[in-house]
């Protein structure tokens, strides 16, 4: 059975850190620029942790990166990494604070860099350009997070984050009005930071979250850029200087902790090196969310350059949705204005927009029973937080179908190893137990690992290894 994915990647999931990390950091663009200027060029941010390293972390402090916990994590990675990783060498560096930086590098020139940022395991890398974004997030998956949570590291809540670098070359053209419009946009669909791809407004506030005179400072640069046109620097300077000088908290540098950081459009960054960084994203739980979340902010970017081209500008609105409703029906028409497909971006959600996301499927694809169990499956797979929510709001779902379809394993699977130690248990019982499941082989694995002495917990993790683990279980 293909399950292994499934139930390694459903392990304890996390939004952005809460900690300062002081050097703004963006992938190297060595060599690859030059091959690429043309197109989008994406720098990634993956965080992975532990219940030892987040431990480790708050004994030492808050802010201290390198733990003896998440030293060894980073060596246990990096030696997982080159046991799948064919013909990759390993060299390290030291980075001006002193820090141990690991990279691993493949026969083809692209490489990982391990690091470490409090409590957790980062990789960041070469840019992705966007021709190569579904190779490498495919060996994304294969080559980092299945490593990852083979030693029992994962994205984890409250510590790390998934931040991701946008070359403003490839995606913006150097374009002032382009850039313009895409805060507009973002400043309109504040819910994208607010509950869709994030909600820490600590760490990464939407425009909408800032003081009010930070708020009526953006107002103004937009008119002003509306009547006065300036250039793409200018305009960024601008945001920094008057709109980003003060954040929510009181961290330092002020001008990094926003939804959208753009401290990297500097004339002292070097043009290759330009990026915009969007802080308002979780940590991706898959290399699949990656490439969604990076196709979704390039299609958006083009949406907006046609609209202008139509003679069609943003302009800013001031009322934004705040209920889980109006957020889901505001990212439902962000999506389709961006040419793509809804129904595949719902597996990004946290739980609270399961009910919502399972109606748009019944109203869309009312026949097609296929794609509701693949909607659970995605669901259970790359839906972050919120544990027990997620399986009581799946086991709900189970109950109502008539019918078992083809994932229906991996998916009950699932659902037990994220919930064994909460009150799903009694409903797990009911539904596995019940008319559709009984002549599985879930089934009976489950009730021979019930009759087990061992506590249900244990029972629960036999069950899996019987029926899903190809190698042990990560905590």
């Amino acid at each position: 059975m293909k399950l292994v994915i499934i139930l390694s990647s459903l392990l304890i999931y996390s939004c952005s850190s809460n900690f300062v990390d002081s050097i703004p950091r963006a992938p190297s663009s060595e060599n690859v620029i030059g091959l690429y200027q043309d197109e989008p060029l994406y720098g990634m941010e993956l965080t992975f942790t532990s219940e030892e390293l987040k431990d480790a972390g708050r004994s030492a402090g808050g802010n201290t990166i390198n733990t003896k916990a998440n030293k060894q994590a980073q060596k246990e990675l990096i030696q997982e990494i080159l046991k799948v990783c064919d013909g990759c060498t390993v060299s390290w560096t030291s980075d001006k604070n002193g820090l141990r930086i690991g990279r691993i590098t493949y026969p083809d020139s692209h490489y990982f860099d391990i690091t470490l940022d409090p409590w957790v395991v980062e990789v960041i890398g070469k840019p992705i350009p966007q021709s190569k974004l579904k190779k490498l997030t495919k060996r994304m998956q294969t080559d980092i997070f299945d490593p990852a949570r083979r030693i029992g590291l994962q994205p984890g809540f409250g510590a790390g984050g998934g931040h991701i670098h946008f070359g403003i070359k490839g995606l913006f053209e150097n374009d002032a009005n382009l850039l313009r419009d895409f805060l507009v946009d973002s400043y309109n669909h504040s819910e994208l930071g607010s509950g869709i791809l994030n909600y820490d407004h600590a760490n990464s506030p939407t425009l909408d979250a800032l003081p009010e005179a930070s708020k009526r400072a953006f107002w103004d640069i937009i008119d002003n850029f509306d009547y006065w046109p300036t250039s793409l620097l200018e305009l960024s300077n601008d945001i920094l200087k008057r709109v980003h000088k003060k954040t929510v908290k009181l961290w330092a540098p002020p001008q990094k902790y926003h939804g959208i950081n753009l401290m990297r459009l500097k004339k002292k960054v070097p043009v290759n090196d330009r990026t915009i960084e969007l802080r308002f994203i979780r940590p991706q739980q898959s290399g699949e969310q990656f490439r969604l979340i990076t196709t979704l902010i390039t299609n958006r970017v083009r949406y907006l350059r046609r609209q202008r081209t139509a003679g069609v500008i943003p302009a800013l609105n001031i009322n934004h949705p705040q209920t889980v409703e109006e957020k889901f029906k505001h990212f439902m028409t962000y999506i389709t204005e961006s040419d793509l497909d809804p129904i595949h971006y719902l597996r990004i959600l946290p739980a609270e927009y399961g009910e919502l996301s399972w109606q748009y499927i019944q109203q869309n694809k009312p026949e097609d029973i296929g794609m509701k169990w693949v909607f659970l499956q995605e669901f259970a797979l790359d839906s972050p937080y919120d544990d027990s929510a997620k399986a009581q709001f799946i086991l709900n779902k189970l109950k109502e179908l008539d019918s078992i379809g083809p994932r229906h394993e991996s998916i009950m699977a699932t659902l037990i190893e994220r919930s064994h130690e909460s009150p799903s248990k009694p409903i797990i019982d009911e539904v596995i137990n019940g008319p559709l499941w009984k002549a599985t082989e879930v089934n009976k694995s489950y009730r021979k690992i019930l009759k087990s002495k061992k506590s249900f917990t244990k029972n629960c993790r036999d069950f899996l290894k019987e029926i899903l683990m190809p190698y042990p279980r990560a905590n």
